[in-house]
């Protein structure tokens, strides 16, 4: 029976070529198959749920078309097409099904070497990856489709691929390359002519920038985009720029043209009938009547905004409106009691959507309530997670000012290259203008050929002064622009210093202790980090990869990992908080488009009692007793990506009142100086602890600072340095 069948099912499948057509009426598989041929999709899917469809079967109806399209080479194309088309005519609604189907697809497709089918199988799974929140494999089949991209001819294949990548990189936080794939589809949209996508682009490159918390650059995006679509009479992009160039100026503070904006965008979501854009204009526009006091507007902007939140559930939007609400009512100082719990419902709302933005200005509303209602404990509780909750937002904001800051260097490496030309070219005119100055002179014997030469030098001598006019201008500029990367050095600095503990808390957590903090650049890859637990102290020194603006960049994300596994996973186990920090940076340098190797050494330990638990990667401990120094070995392997990873250890050392502990980064013992220009090595470091030793440790530390000087002289510094040493009591 399975036999026949089998000889069946492969009728019916090439029946639909050849002049007889058998069916066998009872087998809806057959039918399927027949119906799919003929591009019938309702009726084939009709036929493929008759047999409870699962992934079983859909193997077996694969089967039956990839014997079909072996037998008929020229077909093969067409059907996978079939297939394709099969889950986009959304007959098929369940999602895992329609993935699966895509699969087989694929399959085909490279098999048969059909590059552009692979790549429009490819990134539908990447769209229904992202959709089902698998986000990893979304990122494998976007990175698969930029294999694929050099194979692909069709410009819009292109930009469908770079829109929906950017799309992807904007939800996922990946702002910087978002505006690369941006920029990208706006110059293809350019190439085609394409005004409908390059108003698009243009769009959410504003949005890159908004993100970037740059609203100048935001809104001359916005507006690109604004007059591309009036051009074409795109009514639906237009209501999209009004509302986001509301949105800019008020945040800008510049409510007049703020209100503009958004009563257009009112205007035209009414004529339009978009209600949900009705919702967020009425909404703006009620921030804007509270920044002005005009107290009667707002609170009707606020009460439309509301009822059409509430109708279409959008709880991120109510949530902000109801602040706007709660803020109204404390200026009218009406309802007090209904407006605190429109308080804790607000922040309930962003607990659950897991809105951070939301969640602060709803703590920052929280504390001041429970201070005006004297409930100490609580308004203590609500100001610690709000410092918290701004903590881990100000390092997500440290790492994008990290991120343009390196673009602004890379483009002052380039300034500087232009200036170096104009130098050299400044120094040809003067070598030319000598040249013909000597030539003059020499031939002042006659009195015609005098004045002759005497226009002509003037004449040149002008264009020359011009010339160089022009050069001091653009050198100035170079001047100026190189000020504004170094002004942009400092704020970074400033921006590194809020990340790191203060000395001064350092000495307060370790009354008897020093701290040497050296960068050997502006900003450092060397960093130190102390965080309280419950049962103790942990702290630690560590060396990330490189140094400046590079190194200062990786230091961003190993801060942030270390928070993490203590605030977020809990841990106090300095191995384990190594081992988890490890699998959090891979994780986040896996998103890169290149294969990145960085990572940091470090020594992390914890102090409780007369107890220390010691772990590193690469860095040392030192444990002086008395008069022996004692080193405890870390595991010989980097917290990044490495051959052969293993889970880093714990070591538990008993301490004695009076031991002495140090922890250091490489550039301490790396130093070059003294009287043969060498490097200090350990044994140098050794010497100098030994040599003041006796000695309190502040006072050991400014000592050693001093032998650092006079170690290096006139010399220079060749990496950051980070030495932390403390005393036992």
């Amino acid at each position: 029976m399975k036999r026949y069948f089998t000889i069946l099912g492969f009728w019916a499948l090439i029946s639909p070529f050849t002049h007889a057509t058998p069916f066998i009426v009872n087998e809806p598989t057959q039918l399927a198959m027949h119906a799919l041929v003929y591009t019938d999709y309702t009726r084939a899917w009709v036929n493929f749920k008759k047999q409870n469809i699962d992934r079983r079967s859909i193997i077996k109806m694969s089967t039956l078309s990839d014997v079909f399209l072996q037998k008929y080479p020229s077909k093969r194309s067409q059907m996978i097409d079939q297939w394709l088309e099969l889950v986009e005519s959304e007959e098929v609604n369940n999602v895992y099904r329609q993935t699966q189907i895509i699969q087989l697809a694929r399959l085909w497709s490279v098999k048969y070497n059909f590059a552009d089918k692979e790549f429009r199988c490819v990134l539908s799974l990447a769209g229904y990856a992202n959709h089902l929140g698998q986000y990893k494999k979304a990122r494998k089949y976007f990175n698969r489709c930029k294999d694929l991209l050099s194979n692909i001819s069709s410009k819009s294949k292109q930009l469908a691929f770079w829109n929906a990548f950017g799309t992807f990189c904007f939800e996922r936080a990946y702002y910087l390359e978002a505006g690369r794939a941006f920029n990208r589809c706006a110059e293809l949209a350019r190439s085609q002519s394409n005004n409908h996508e390059l108003a698009i682009a243009l769009s959410n490159m504003g949005s890159v920038y908004a993100h970037f918390d740059d609203p100048e650059q935001a809104k001359l995006y916005y507006g690109k985009s604004y007059s591309i679509r009036r051009t074409i009479n795109d009514k639906e992009g237009m209501l999209t720029c009004f509302n986001n160039l509301g949105s800019i100026y008020k945040k800008l503070n510049e409510l007049d043209s703020a209100e503009h904006y958004l009563e257009l965008a009112l205007a035209l979501a009414i004529n339009l009938q978009d209600t949900v854009s009705q919702g967020i204009a009425h909404c703006n526009l009620g921030a804007v009547y509270l920044g002005r006091r005009s107290l009667v507007e707002c609170e009707k902007e606020i009460l439309k905004a509301k009822r059409i939140f509430l109708e279409f559930s959008m709880d991120d939007w109510l949530g902000y409106t109801s602040l706007h609400e709660y803020d109204l009512n404390l200026i009218l100082e009406k309802n007090h009691r209904h407006n605190k719990v429109l308080l804790y419902k607000v922040y309930e709302t962003a607990l659950a959507e897991k809105n951070a933005d939301l969640e602060l200005r709803c703590l920052e509303r929280l504390s001041l309530l429970a201070e005006k209602e004297q409930k100490w404990n609580d308004a203590l509780r609500f100001h610690q997670e709000e410092q918290h909750l701004r903590d881990s937002l100000q390092n997500f904001k440290a790492e994008k000012a990290l991120i343009k800051l390196e673009l602004e260097q890379e483009i002052d490496k380039e300034k500087r290259k232009v200036g170096q030309s104009f130098e050299q070219k400044l120094s040809n005119e003067r070598q030319q203008r000598e040249k013909q100055e000597n030539w003059t002179y020499s031939i002042a014997g006659g009195l015609f050929f005098a004045i002759g030469f005497g226009m002509y030098f003037r004449r040149q001598t002008m264009l020359i002064r011009i010339q160089r006019k022009q050069i001091l201008n653009q050198h100035k500029h170079l001047e100026e622009s190189h000020k504004d990367v170094q002004d942009s050095i400092a704020y970074a600095q400033k921006i590194q210093s809020a990340i790191l503990p203060f000395v001064e808390d350092v000495e307060e957590v370790f009354p008897n202790s020093f701290m040497i903090y050296r960068p050997k650049d502006v900003v450092a890859g060397d960093f130190y980090w102390i965080q309280k637990v419950e049962n103790g102290h942990l702290f630690a020194v560590a060396d990330c990869t490189g140094h400046g603006v590079p190194g200062a960049l990786v230091s961003v994300v190993c801060i942030n990992a270390l928070n993490r596994c203590v605030r977020e996973f809990g841990l106090e186990d300095p191995g384990e908080i190594l081992s988890k920090t490890r699998d959090i940076i891979i994780e986040e340098f896996e998103q890169a488009h290149v294969d990145l190797k960085d990572g940091m050494d470090i020594a992390l330990c914890k102090l409780h009692d007369l107890q220390i638990d010691y772990a590193g990667a690469n860095n040392p401990l030192w444990l002086i007793r008395g008069k022996r120094l004692m080193e405890f070995k870390p595991s010989k392997q980097p917290i990044g990506k490495f051959i052969h990873p293993k889970a880093f250890v714990t070591q538990s050392i008993q301490l004695n009142h009076g031991d002495k502990l140090y922890l250091f980064s490489d550039g301490a013992v790396d130093l070059f100086g003294g009287p043969k220009n060498k490097k200090l090595k350990k044994s140098g470091l050794k010497n100098w602890l030994y040599e003041t030793i006796h000695l309190p440790m502040s006072k050991q530390g400014e000592n050693i600072d001093q032998l650092m000087n006079q170690w290096v002289q006139n010399g220079e510094q060749i990496d950051d340095i980070c030495l932390m040493g403390m005393e036992v009591k």
